[in-house]
């Protein structure tokens, strides 16, 4: 049961907009030059067949289009050699209305509050591209990250919309909105959910974000997956540099700002090696139930260089003449 709760997924794609000419009674992917259609087989059947024949037959200037209804994806599908499909390079254009379903509750139901398990599919991820746009797409109840973006340069993606949400009492895991690995010139705007930025990131924007319940921008697992076999090195090598946070509003948030090369436990954690400098706050406000979180009380950040001119001292609490509204003293 676990490996059928893990791989099953459904897209709803409503496009109709563009299919507006397009008969609705196909069965199958119709190619028409250089543009494939595919249409839902309906009730309970596996459209992951077609769906891979559709990017296979139009997988070079080309145009995919997915008439309107729900798509059942019962495997892993992998989509390799593309190129400049559906636009200059490759464009995802949802128009609003294109949905990713994860389906996650059964998985989280089964978890039990557990934490990462193996097998979880992630929503969509771009891969060793060059050129992207991705635009006008939601994400619902996903079971691991919404879109992963790895070995990736000049991504935009914008318009989106995410939101996994546990509707029993038992809580989602690790359901990032967008995580970049190995990328640069990624920008990402105007979207709900949240951002973790990984190691060998560079020229990351992301602007005009709303975020809910859970971290908001993280910069994180930055010395992780050097090496294919890793023992003993909690943390890595690494660095970040030249971050800036700006124009941020918080409400009730435990921790605005949280700066620690060692997340949840300081147990066992050299700071040391992953040093941290050029990090900027502007224009940062909101409240905390907290009388701080500048840092953490474990590890107080001998690896943060000039931590006078950030504004900004390691200590757990933050610096006099910072104003602040408290609702409490934890």
């Amino acid at each position: 049961m676990n490996a059928f709760l893990t791989r099953t997924m459904k897209i709803t794609i409503c496009l109709t907009s563009l299919l507006t000419s397009l008969p609705l009674v196909a069965r199958e992917v119709v190619q028409a030059g250089s543009v494939c259609t595919v249409t839902p087989l309906g009730a309970s059947s596996d459209d992951t067949p077609q769906i891979k024949r559709a990017f296979s037959q139009c997988s070079k200037d080309s145009q995919i289009i997915f008439q309107e209804g729900t798509y059942n994806i019962r495997q892993v599908k992998e989509f390799t050699n593309l190129k400049n499909l559906c636009g200059t390079d490759i464009a995802l254009r949802g128009h609003r209305k294109a949905l990713f379903d994860g389906n996650v509750q059964a998985w989280i139901d089964e978890n039990r509050g557990g934490s990462n398990r193996k097998g979880r599919p992630i929503n969509l991820t771009i891969w060793r591209v060059t050129n992207v746009f991705v635009d006008g797409i939601t994400w619902r109840q996903s079971q691991f990250w919404h879109t992963f973006v790895a070995y990736s340069k000049n991504v935009t993606m914008t318009d989106l919309d995410m939101r996994t949400r546990s509707n029993s009492q038992w809580s989602a895991v690790n359901t990032d909105g967008i995580d970049t690995w190995n990328s640069e010139d990624v920008t990402i705007r105007n979207w709900t959910d949240c951002i973790s930025v990984k190691g060998n990131s560079k020229n990351i924007l992301a602007q005009n974000i709303t975020c809910y319940e859970s971290g908001c921008a993280v910069i994180g697992s930055i010395a992780n997956g050097a090496t294919q076999t890793v023992e003993n090195t909690y943390p890595g090598q690494g660095h970040v540099r030249n971050v800036t946070f700006c124009n941020f509003e918080f409400s009730d948030v435990d921790q605005p700002i949280y700066v620690t090369s060692c997340i949840y436990s300081g147990q066992n954690c050299d700071g040391s090696r992953l040093p941290i400098e050029g990090v900027t706050w502007e224009n940062v406000k909101g409240t905390s139930p907290r009388r701080g979180g500048g840092g953490t009380g474990k590890v107080l950040c001998s690896n943060i260089k000039g931590q006078a001119d950030m504004g900004l001292a390691c200590t757990g609490t933050c610096p006099a003449g910072w104003p602040q509204q408290l609702k409490g003293n934890r």
